[in-house]
């Protein structure tokens, strides 16, 4: 499934995680010596990876979940799929990251750094009801839903590792 088109370049995600043109040749290898608008395009389709999964979108694939630092610290915000109608969710001193979709996209888990250290926080999908999931004094980070929407997967480093 192509993540985006430039011009007449279609990109998608191959694992592990490197950027494809539609004629299979990879920017930002060491084969990747275009010209500028190459390094141009291949930037943009980054961009639009790093969008993807630092938050991707909703299971209906209307709406994009992302961090941005605009308000002085990174926080997670909402936006159409098409760019419009971007909505600020946390609001806090403290860095909110990886925002993942429920898989009915109703609600959002993130990780934050609120206390302290990195904990695993999730709230409704229109940023009310925000509660932390973890409480410990190790980081927990990357959460990620179960098919079923029941169960958050995460990384932790409790075991000293």
């Amino acid at each position: 499934m192509p993540l985006a088109t430039v011009g007449s370049h279609t990109y998608s995600l191959s694992v592990p995680f490197v950027l494809v043109q539609n004629d299979d040749s990879a920017y930002g290898d060491a084969k990747g010596k275009g010209d500028r608008l190459e390094a141009v395009r291949w930037f943009v389709g980054v961009l639009l990876v790093c969008v993807l999964l630092a938050g991707g979108s909703s299971s209906s694939g209307d709406r994009i979940a992302f961090v941005s630092d605009r308000d002085g610290d990174d926080e997670i915000l909402v936006m159409n799929a098409d760019g419009t109608e971007v909505r600020q969710l946390t609001d806090n001193d403290d860095k909110d990251w990886v925002p993942s979709w429920s898989p009915g996209g109703d609600r959002i888990a993130f990780m934050s750094a609120r206390g302290g250290d990195w904990e695993i926080f999730v709230m409704n999908a229109d940023g009310t009801e925000a509660r932390q999931l973890t409480d410990n004094d190790d980081s927990d980070t990357g959460p990620s839903w179960s098919p079923g929407g029941d169960r958050i997967v995460f990384t932790s480093n409790r075991d000293g590792d």
